[in-house]
């Protein structure tokens, strides 16, 4: 199954091929196996690592790692990414580069990036998603709104929503579908 990208939330370049997605023609998942650490890509697909940026950049696309998965209800992911979403930026949509979509929902996906900021997206996500795992956050810029105010259709940040069960670092519970 193939994924398809909308390009007002991705840019016209962005496009899957079997698991991989590529931007502006270079292979997310090659990118992810030569770098550590969050990066940053253009429109045409070049990296930028996110320790060089200032902090308050929004470039069209994020792409880090899932530090923790928890599902809590079967229906909500709660998911800790590697990476700092900038403050003035909206998610407005997210991919699973190197993970196949057979068996993906539609399901509410709270982010709790590394400053702890959280914000909720509704969106497809495949039913063998780990830690550790690749995740592309299309972003965009948001101004004159403070953070528990950012969104968008289907998006939103949840300042104050807690979870019934704790992050773990294993994404075992989704065994049985996301």
């Amino acid at each position: 199954m193939n994924r398809t990208f909308d390009s007002n939330s991705w840019g016209p370049s962005v496009q899957a091929h079997r698991t991989d997605i590529k931007i502006g023609g270079r292979s997310v998942v090659q990118e992810f196996s030569r770098r550590k650490d969050a990066f940053y890509l253009d429109d045409k697909g070049l990296p930028t690592c996110q320790k060089l940026c200032p902090p308050d950049l929004v470039l069209p696309t994020l792409a880090t790692r899932l530090i923790t998965v928890a599902t809590n209800p079967p229906e909500h992911l709660e998911c800790r990414i590697a990476a700092h979403v900038p403050i003035a930026a909206a998610i407005t949509d997210i991919a699973f580069p190197g993970t196949s979509l057979g068996g993906a929902r539609l399901v509410d996906i709270t982010l709790v990036d590394g400053a702890g900021h959280r914000r909720t997206i509704h969106a497809e996500a495949p039913p063998q998603i780990r830690s550790g795992s690749p995740i592309l956050l299309a972003l965009k810029p948001v101004t004159g709104q403070s953070p528990t105010t950012l969104g968008g259709p289907g998006i939103g940040s949840v300042p104050d929503r807690e979870l019934a069960s704790p992050l773990v670092g294993s994404s075992e519970g989704l065994a049985g579908g996301v």
